[in-house]
């Protein structure tokens, strides 16, 4: 946000007010190479400028660039093509759901909800449920800088909130395929309300911001919990033996968990930014929703 211009010149640098931080002049003379003061003018001059912030990291995303053409690495090369092109990229992920709404609805047995379902809505809950976390936690330390204290304890209660939903879920009497569908409901509705007030959060009292946060963790790991005992009572009245009903909950759920994780620190929060990507987070939920909705419909009119 300077007014003067940038310089280049190591010579330079070392006579301001670097020099008393104690940097090293051969630091300057060694990593500010003609090259690479010719690449960052030609990218100043070129690029139009975009806010960079904790919200939107648009820095990360340049940096991983730079480090790609500057390094001639094939890999961050591959990268950084991904994260520029990635709002395009988007587009391959919704193909696959369509494909994959259609390979669960398809299902021909009579069940009203069949094992993909069961399968595909632990898969999205696990996606879901590990990224909200984590742009949680985000949230947080962009609010107070730092999360070494209460990164245990957003943990710990997005993991009680877990408990709790598988506990209550054990209890539940009546039709568990219409709470797995207010349980998918409720999920993509908190995912949308973060969606609304992420980037407004940094705004409120910090004592509400820190209840916001941490309630939004146990309500959302509570609907995340319930899907287990709802999923497993739904599996039994479709024959599988106990070890194969507990196994494919387990894989769908972690397979959700590791993709979530993977894909929304790495790809999702540098294109999107946070708020966007409780956005992205909401739709994929979306679809095992309507996939509940579109089986059951159509099974009870065959």
């Amino acid at each position: 946000s300077s007014q003067k211009p940038f310089e280049f010149n190591p010579e330079v640098l070392v006579n301001r007010e670097f020099s008393r931080a104690g940097f090293n002049p051969l630091i300057f003379k060694i990593w500010i190479k003609p090259d690479r003061e010719k690449h960052f003018k030609e990218l100043l001059q070129s690029e139009i400028p975009e806010l960079n912030s904790d919200l939107n990291p648009k820095l990360f995303i340049k940096s991983i660039m730079v480090w790609g053409e500057l390094n001639n690495s094939k890999l961050f090369e591959f990268f950084s093509f991904i994260i520029k092109n990635g709002k395009i990229i988007l587009i391959i992920p919704g193909i696959i759901i369509i494909f994959i709404f259609l390979w669960v609805i398809s299902d021909r047995r009579s069940a009203r909800i069949s094992p993909r379902n069961i399968s595909w809505s632990l898969i999205t809950t696990g996606i879901t449920a590990i990224s909200f976390e984590l742009l949680c936690i985000y949230l947080f330390q962009v609010i107070f800088g730092n999360i070494y204290v209460m990164i245990g304890i957003l943990t710990g209660t997005f993991l009680f909130g877990i408990s709790a939903g598988a506990f209550f879920g054990v209890n539940l009497r009546g039709t568990k395929e219409n709470y797995l569908l207010i349980s998918e409901a409720a999920i993509v509705f908190l995912c949308l309300i973060n969606f609304a007030f992420s980037d407004k959060i940094i705004i409120m009292y910090k004592f509400f911001s820190v209840t916001f946060i941490l309630l939004n963790l146990f309500v959302l790991g509570f609907f995340a919990g319930l899907e287990f005992p709802l999923g497993s009572e739904l599996l039994i009245k479709t024959g599988e033996g106990l070890p194969k009903i507990i196994s494919s909950l387990l894989i769908s759920d972690m397979s959700g968990a590791m993709l979530g994780s993977f894909l929304l620190s790495i790809f999702i929060v540098p294109v999107m930014g946070i708020k966007g990507a409780f956005g992205v987070i909401s739709i994929i939920n979306v679809s095992s929703f309507f996939c509940l909705i579109f089986r059951m419909f159509i099974i009870r009119r065959a």
